[in-house]
């Protein structure tokens, strides 16, 4: 169904892409200088590489690399100093997003404890606050515009994480929420929290989904190619 949806939506999805029919222009610098960038980056060659260890260690539900770079794109525009992850996954977003500063500090909340994400991410281990529990890691997390990424969420902790993010989008922050596709509660969460928001911009091109809350910005939601 979801690649039927895909399919049925790529043409709008790469009008989008390219800034056709998109009149913010918050939205459109975004789009074509943040999500659909194609120069290269200085961190590209090092993600790729962790990202292709990841693939040998953990052969499903590994970023690709259209995606782990969009991340780090994420990450660099905004350059924030605090970032939440709920779940690691295979480590790969963690690597792109802590890849952009070195004076970046990450709360990642692992409850299923991926032996391939505690490799991956050993490089950065003074960088990162490593919590099993959800609840320790929002309660600890304090930042001014919250920079929060999903990689995946357990089923136990669902309850707990979709509140939080629903609180968060209300404030001035940026949400990414990735495998949409791959993840059922994922797919759900960037439903929930969409319909959530009061103010903002949402971009998705079905697979991986970005949210800038910001109050000062209009209730608008696009799509984009990838």
């Amino acid at each position: 169904m979801e690649r039927l949806k895909r399919l049925w939506t790529a043409f709008s999805r790469y009008r989008s892409g390219k800034g056709f029919g998109v009149h913010s222009p918050f939205a459109f610098n975004f789009i074509l200088k943040v999500l659909e960038e194609r120069c290269p980056y200085y961190a590209y060659p090092d993600i790729e590489e962790k990202r292709k260890t990841a693939e040998e260690l953990c052969p499903q539900g590994v970023l690709t690399r259209k995606e782990a770079r969009l991340v780090f794109r994420v990450v660099n525009h905004f350059n924030p100093e605090k970032i939440l992850q709920a779940g690691s996954g295979c480590g790969v977003s963690a690597v792109s997003a802590l890849s952009v500063s070195a004076h970046s500090t990450m709360w990642l909340c692992n409850p299923s404890g991926d032996a391939t994400a505690y490799h991956l991410l050993k490089e950065y281990s003074d960088r990162i606050n490593f919590y099993k529990s959800a609840k320790a890691c929002f309660n600890d997390y304090q930042a001014d515009k919250p920079f929060v990424v999903v990689n995946s969420v357990c089923e136990d902790e669902y309850p707990l994480v979709s509140a939080f993010i629903k609180r968060t989008v209300q404030r001035d922050c940026v949400i990414i929420i990735c495998n949409i596709v791959r993840e059922p509660s994922s797919r759900i969460l960037w439903k929930e929290t969409v319909n959530a928001m009061t103010a903002g911009m949402s971009f998705t091109n079905g697979k991986i989904g970005v949210i800038v809350g910001h109050g000062k910005l209009p209730l608008m939601h696009y799509s984009f190619w990838l």
